[in-house]
């Protein structure tokens, strides 16, 4: 799945260079896909670069920024930047907090 989705967030720069969302989902879907492999550093960057997306185009109010900012806390952990990960996984909880958005299994993963 890794590759096609690599391919289509580079297609997707290509044609659609300015929908900030759709390439963000994309980051946000290869970040996954990355920290599940292990490869932790390379998921750091992508949910990095989803954040910036989201934050830019809808704004750091947005669950879907929220989610990115979770992603990117859990690759940073995993990362073992444990410290940094703290602050996005504040970032994330006050995100879904504001939006009554909590749900409390994934908390706890």
């Amino acid at each position: 799945a890794l590759p096609m989705l690599e391919k289509a967030l580079d297609l997707y720069y290509k044609e659609e260079p300015d929908d900030d969302v759709t390439l963000a989902k994309l980051h946000g879907t290869v970040g996954s896909c990355y920290d599940l492999m292990g490869r932790a550093e390379e998921a750091v960057s992508q949910f990095s670069q989803a954040r910036v997306l989201y934050g830019r185009s809808i704004g750091p109010e947005s669950p879907l920024y929220g989610s990115a900012c979770e992603g990117l806390a859990k690759a940073l952990i995993h990362a073992g930047r444990v410290e940094e990960g703290w602050d996005r996984l504040q970032e994330a909880l006050l995100n879904y907090a504001e939006k009554d958005a909590i749900h409390p299994t994934p908390i706890f993963e």
